[in-house]
């Protein structure tokens, strides 16, 4: 899907194809897996209730589609994701977390999709990585908290 497509033109086709018979939702599901941007998906999951209801029946599959367009490396920052819940939810509660098998296949997308709130918390967890760097970037700058002899 570009930015530049005509959506009355999608629409029309979209009608012509249901009327010979394909199914809409598959076709639905084929414009929501070509989103380059979260920005698409969201446009188009606020479309329409159809389109909404797409996206809650199928959010996982289009997360994990979608995702690794736009996050580099999506699967390795959904594993680190789901350590982190997994490790909060052991201090929280006091019991050790559960065995994980080296690799951490269950942890992967390949294994279970992501949620939308799974997709939530990776977009949270750059977030925190990216000002992380920033700061460490400005203090590797020399002189930035010395004196100024003011």
């Amino acid at each position: 899907m570009t930015s530049n497509t005509n959506p009355a033109l999608l629409w029309a086709l979209l009608e012509v194809l249901f009327i010979e018979g394909l199914y809409l939702w598959d076709l639905l599901l084929h414009m929501f897996n070509n989103c380059e941007s979260f920005q698409q998906l969201a446009s188009l999951i606020a479309t329409s209730e159809q389109h909404h209801a797409v996206w809650v029946a199928h959010a996982p599959d289009i997360i994990w589609h979608v995702a690794p367009k736009i996050i580099p490396d999506f699967d390795h920052h959904l594993i680190e994701a789901r350590l982190v819940a997994m490790w909060c939810e052991s201090a929280r509660t006091g019991l050790p977390p559960p065995e994980i098998s080296p690799g951490a296949e269950e942890l992967s997308g390949n294994f279970r999709k992501p949620s939308p709130a799974k997709l939530d918390d990776v977009l949270d967890a750059l977030e925190e990585k990216c000002m992380l760097d920033i700061h460490l970037q400005i203090l590797s700058f020399p002189g930035v908290f010395e004196g100024n002899g003011a």
